[in-house]
């Protein structure tokens, strides 16, 4: 049945950043008010995206989707309008200045120059949000690419742009992406009072990535990692929402049917989307492309809102879409943000020390800053289990927050406020790692002759020393020590926890033993893991106090045995 949705859309890019709003500047010409997008749905055999854009004289509107309907290839017809930039949130502008207190927690420090005013790292009246803890719980040596749908990119010391492309329509569909490379920006630049009004991508990219240790800017969330930004608002703050759809196909490494001069990219790990829409639902055309995205196993994270109203439309209303409200640094409900049962998790978005054009540190406030610390925590947590899917990390997120303070009862913050520690444990990345020694290795290297014996290997039941590891579980001394001890395997990049894998071995009343559960072909292709607790039941099973990860670079093999190593992987 076809079916013909027309959709009034007023959506709005969410930014306040200490700066003084600016007044709305006007559209560069009348193309945009005179022209209509349909978003056609056709029967063409395209199993990711079987949408296609056409545009019309508003005039024509209504003539234009008869004949499309006519069409038997046509599924559904709907509008797409035009989105737009919100007033600021008010803020108490009077906490940009507030003292900065350290945090006895932190575990990391930098030499950027915003990084002691960074209070999202610290514990603030008892709320932490635990972010660089969790970060050195992963391999920082694994680069991430996060994906970022804004508007108002520009090229600072702090952020490293992978890649770029341009979908909105005041500039050429096309790889020119920066505001130094879009004419009428720079123009609309000049003549504004500040040109902080229209650097929102560059904060929000900022945030989550900008580089540590260099003497510039900030820290950011995610180190290592890049940005891959899509622009899709121009740089007045207006858009339309099939370009979102643009930019998410484009980042998961699709093609896009209106732009196929778009270059197909390597899919990126995480999507920030820092837009909000009034549209009463998500458009179908949108939705398809997240599913889309939650196919390829791309998680997206967009802001809830700044309208102090429930998160129930727009993009927030898109299935699989992980959406963030915000808090005070000190667990307070923000003024701003937008809440209920949309919300997946909560965030500190106000007064956030940030890095703007020309290296110059600011404070922004707004759920659209929350938004890309909960990418960029997703953004670490991928480094070690990249395989889990948008909704094993949305589950994840139900259990992995503190809760608000008293005022914020009721409101809907989803898990609460993101505590990083906890959605690494219950996304199975190990606190702890514990080394995996070749028998034959060490002290006993001395009495090789011996252990390599035909006597020895057959009282070891036809196996040899060589093929046997030493496991010492004595790092986990409040697990339940009535249990035995398990080894298991999981696939690579699958959460390290018992209920995801095949239990290999088991020892009972004993924290130091040998066993020949981990073998070289197996490492290739599994990581290993000890448990002390309930494995059929999960009761007690922990990162925390009762899983270990096992440490492949522990696994040489004796001299005696091979000059091959049993995995150079660090589990």
């Amino acid at each position: 049945m076809k079916t013909l949705l027309t959709i009034a859309v007023s959506a709005a890019l969410l930014t306040s950043m200490g700066a003084k709003a600016q007044s709305r500047p006007q559209p560069m010409d009348q193309r945009t008010e005179r022209l209509v997008t349909l978003m056609v749905e056709r029967d063409n055999g395209n199993k990711v995206y079987p949408w296609s854009k056409v545009q019309v004289p508003v005039s024509e509107v209504e003539a234009k989707i008869n004949e499309l309907l006519s069409d038997p290839s046509v599924i559904s017809v709907e509008r797409s309008q035009t989105i737009k930039r919100p007033q600021p949130p008010k803020v108490n502008k009077s906490a940009n200045a507030m003292p900065m207190m350290a945090s006895g927690a932190s575990v990391w420090t930098f030499n950027d120059p915003g990084f002691p005013d960074q209070k999202i790292y610290q514990n603030t009246n008892g709320h932490d949000m635990r972010l660089l803890e969790a970060a050195e719980r992963v391999d920082d040596a694994n680069a991430m690419r996060i994906g970022v749908l804004d508007s108002g990119f520009s090229r600072i010391q702090d952020v490293t742009y992978e890649t770029g492309y341009n979908f909105a329509n005041d500039a050429p569909i096309g790889p020119a992406f920066l505001l130094e490379d879009i004419a009428y920006c720079s123009d609309q630049e000049a003549s504004a009072e500040s040109t902080l009004f229209y650097r929102h991508g560059t904060v929000v990219s900022a945030v989550a990535t900008a580089s540590a240790n260099n003497y510039s800017g900030i820290a950011g969330v995610s180190q290592n990692a890049t940005v891959v930004a899509g622009r899709v608002m121009d740089c007045s703050g207006y858009g339309q929402l099939d370009t979102i759809a643009d930019g998410i196909l484009w980042q998961i490494g699709a093609s896009v049917p209106s732009a196929p001069g778009a270059p197909v990219i390597e899919p990126v790990d995480v999507i920030n989307i820092s837009i909000s829409s009034t549209a009463p639902d998500c458009p179908a055309y949108l939705q398809s492309a997240v599913d889309a995205a939650t196919q390829k196993g791309i998680p997206i994270v967009v802001a809830a809102g700044n309208d102090s109203y429930r998160a129930d439309r727009g993009i927030a209303m898109c299935d699989g879409v992980i959406t963030v409200a915000a808090t005070t640094h000190d667990g307070d409900l923000a003024s701003f943000t937008n809440t209920g049962p949309n919300v997946d998790i909560a965030a500190t978005g106000e007064t956030i020390r940030a890095v703007t054009v020309n290296d110059r540190l600011t404070y922004a406030s707004g759920t659209s800053f929350a938004s890309p610390i909960m990418a960029a925590v997703i953004a670490n947590t991928q480094k070690r289990v990249g395989n889990a899917s948008p909704a094993d990390i949305i589950y994840a997120l139900t259990r992995s927050g503190t809760p608000a303070n008293n005022n914020a009862t009721g409101f809907g913050l989803g898990g609460g406020i993101i505590d990083a520690m906890i959605l690494m444990d219950e996304m199975g990345v190990p606190r702890d790692i514990v080394a995996a020694v070749n028998g034959l290795s060490g002290e006993r290297e001395q009495y090789k002759e011996a252990f390599l014996h035909p006597a020895a290997e057959a009282f070891l039941g036809g196996k040899s020393v060589c093929e046997m590891v030493e496991i010492d579980a004595g790092s986990m001394p409040n697990a339940d020590k009535t249990q035995p001890v398990t080894i298991f395997r999981v696939p690579k990049g699958i959460p390290l926890l018992p209920s995801n894998g095949m239990v290999m071995d088991q020892v009972i009343g004993q924290d130091r033993f040998f066993t020949n559960a981990i073998t070289e072909s197996g490492a290739k292709l599994y990581d290993f893991g000890i448990a002390q607790c309930d494995i059929s039941s999960s009761a007690n099973c922990s990162q925390k106090t009762s899983i270990r990860g096992i440490d492949g670079d522990s696994l040489l093999r004796a001299d005696g045995c091979s000059s091959s190593k049993i995995s150079r992987r660090k589990l």
